[in-house]
């Protein structure tokens, strides 16, 4: 079985570091694993990262490690915090599919 998510929790930006990277540290950590040396000719390990702010970021291993960020939301409850709220549905929705 190989690891397909990664989930980091922050309660805010900044404290602790930043939950993204953090992520993929520990992912990087996994493949590098030597449970998973045999894989690595053959698999470059794709990964869904979560982070705080609901980022949601893919990567994989070819040797090094390349992540792309496909969404970032800001949650802070504000004037739009109805509207944030509606997108995080959405997302969570479209991400419960599979």
């Amino acid at each position: 079985m190989i690891l397909v998510l990664v989930l980091e929790l922050n309660n805010s930006l900044g404290l602790c570091g930043d939950a993204l990277l953090q992520a993929v540290v520990d992912y990087s950590k996994i493949v590098s694993h030597d449970q998973y040396k045999p894989f690595r000719q053959v698999c470059n390990f794709p990964i869904v990262l979560i982070a705080n702010r609901l980022e949601i970021s893919i990567a994989v291993c070819v040797g090094p490690i390349y992540v792309t960020t496909l969404l970032a939301l800001d949650l802070s409850f504000g004037f739009h915090a109805f509207d944030n709220v509606i997108q995080v549905a959405h997302v969570f929705k479209v991400l419960s599919r599979h």
